[in-house]
């Protein structure tokens, strides 16, 4: 039986690595559906904050990367003639866009379906991957809602499916399009990879030091900002190491503001963005990721930590709820900073007995997500009942 084409946009896709979850998901989606469907990908040529292109890569051509059959554009590349002429050319059953606010692979093929210059019967799921969050409008606020009033008054997105990656982030797509607004909930999907045996090695724990690591964007939303300042109290030695890729640089200056300031009893490195197939390696050298974001859709790395075995310390603001009474971790309220810090020093203090009841959490939690038959289901139907009710 032919497989069902999903022809999907993303600003970002492997060989890239450095805009984190929106790569993963999609590649989970595809890697877990790709009996169900098959998957195209459109996307850039060069990875989020780099001015060259990925080595060996021809933007003329389709090229099999894992299940999925990619088409590289460049800067110029996704203008509105060649995207409509690679939409026909590939007849699609569904257009999966990857992103709300990104203009050229997502609002530019909804304006070709406005226009009528591809089929309207395609349908087109949306997946804003937490974009509609207060913390996320809250960025460049004035544009954004500039837009949205003009995307309702022309209905740009009246026969949209929209993809909530959680039953928060349906409320907040809600919040901005109404109750006429068609929302599917379809939580991201785990790596299907195989879970490293290394996440279950015994490990050790130093009392009275303290390995914290921070693994994400340098942008407003994730909050590293905020982790800094909650360190300035901490009362415990700690090795705080952050990675990621410098995505918003005036931002970085302030967060280096605050690394001057913060006691001896603190250290702080950068040490980068890191590669998707070493992230685990990053986590089995730490004890504890300390993470208190925003928003997020879903939190690939939160999950990442979890299968390493490295217990987190997140906000409130993610899917990730009861870590504690599960021995995985702590989730926190944004406004209470004593709490974080309270954490940070009692996981400090820990022997290595008491901290492996923790770690040995982590990993069960995550490996019972990888487990759940149901997330996959749940994306499954998302696009055969987006086929069958138009």
């Amino acid at each position: 039986m032919c497989r069902l084409k999903i022809l999907a946009f993303s600003s970002w896709f492997l060989p890239g690595y450095k805009a984190g979850g929106p790569i993963r998901t999609l590649v989970n989606i595809i890697q877990h559906l790709r009996d169900d469907f098959s998957f195209m990908v459109i996307t850039r040529d060069r990875d989020l904050g780099d001015e060259t292109p990925y080595s060996g890569i021809d933007s003329n051509s389709w090229t099999l990367v894992g299940d999925a059959a990619v088409k590289y554009l460049g800067p110029v590349g996704g203008s509105l003639i060649r995207l409509r002429k690679i939409i026909i050319e590939s007849c699609p059953d569904v257009l999966y866009l990857n992103s709300f606010f990104d203009f050229a692979f997502s609002i530019t093929p909804l304006l070709l379906c406005q226009a009528g210059l591809i089929p309207r019967t395609i349908p087109i799921v949306i997946a804003p991957r937490g974009e509609f969050a207060d913390a996320a409008l809250a960025i460049k606020a004035r544009r954004k809602a500039y837009f949205l009033s003009i995307a309702k008054l022309i209905g740009l997105y009246e026969r949209v499916i929209w993809q909530a990656g959680s039953e928060s982030e349906q409320r907040d797509i809600r919040a901005v399009w109404g109750k006429k607004a068609k929302i599917v909930v379809a939580p991201d999907l785990p790596s299907r990879l195989e879970i490293s045996s290394e996440s279950k090695e015994a490990r050790s724990k130093t009392p009275g030091l303290l390995r914290a690591v921070f693994l994400s964007r340098l942008a407003t939303i994730k909050n590293l900002e905020g982790a800094l300042n909650i360190l300035k109290s901490v009362e415990a030695t700690v090795k705080f190491d952050i990675y990621g890729p410098l995505e918003d640089h005036d931002y970085w200056n302030r967060c280096q503001a605050i690394i001057a300031e913060l006691p001896a009893n603190i250290s702080v490195q950068y040490r980068g963005a890191v590669a998707n197939s070493k992230v685990g390696d990053v986590f089995l050298q730490h004890d504890l990721l300390f993470f208190p974001t925003f928003s997020e859709s879903f939190g690939h790395v939160i999950l990442e930590a979890l299968l390493a075995g490295c217990p987190v310390l997140i906000s409130d603001q993610t899917p990730w709820q009861d870590l504690e009474v599960r021995n995985a971790g702590w989730v926190v309220p944004l406004d209470e900073p004593v709490i974080f810090k309270n954490i940070l020093q009692r996981v400090a203090r820990m022997d290595t007995d008491e901290y492996l009841i923790w770690s040995h959490g982590a990993y069960r939690c995550g490996a019972e997500v990888c487990n759940d038959q149901t997330l996959v289901d749940l994306n499954r139907n998302l696009f055969r009942n987006a086929i069958k009710n138009l």
